[in-house]
């Protein structure tokens, strides 16, 4: 990215579920409401995360990394939307916005004032199996 253009954004809304580790999907297409489900393969996941060694970034409930493995690799910074639970803007910028490995500076420059002269680093990386079912309602 040139300086001054605009990063592409994506608005998400995330909703989690805990289940405890023994949990498994039980056959869904005996579900009264399901006609079908449609299995789209397991893929291998790799998201670093980045913040101040104090989590400045994660404080103000913000995430910076560089996934790999899926559909959308490259970087990604999630924003908190205000007055919205759940909902955070996306800002998503290609692997090869960045070839030294460390953040774009497009993202940083969005993040100064919250993380202000402090370092940012590589906090935690991430190793996920994502399997995806995509299911089909009765109307």
């Amino acid at each position: 990215m040139s300086p001054g253009k605009p990063v592409p954004a994506v608005r998400e809304v995330e909703h989690k579920f805990r289940v405890h580790g023994l949990f498994r999907i039980p056959d869904l297409s005996t579900a009264d409401t399901i006609s079908t489900v449609e299995d789209h393969g397991t893929l291998e996941l790799e998201a670093a995360y980045y913040d101040t060694s104090d989590l400045r970034l994660a404080r103000e409930g913000m995430t910076l990394r560089r996934r790999t493995g899926g559909e959308d690799d490259g970087w990604h910074l999630k924003v908190p939307v205000s007055g919205t639970v759940g909902a955070r803007d996306e800002l998503r910028l290609p692997l090869t916005a960045s070839v030294s490995g460390e953040p774009p500076a497009d993202l940083l420059h969005t993040v100064r004032a919250v993380v202000r002269h402090s370092p940012i680093g590589l906090v935690a990386t991430l190793r996920t199996t994502r399997t995806t079912l995509v299911l089909s309602v009765d109307s």
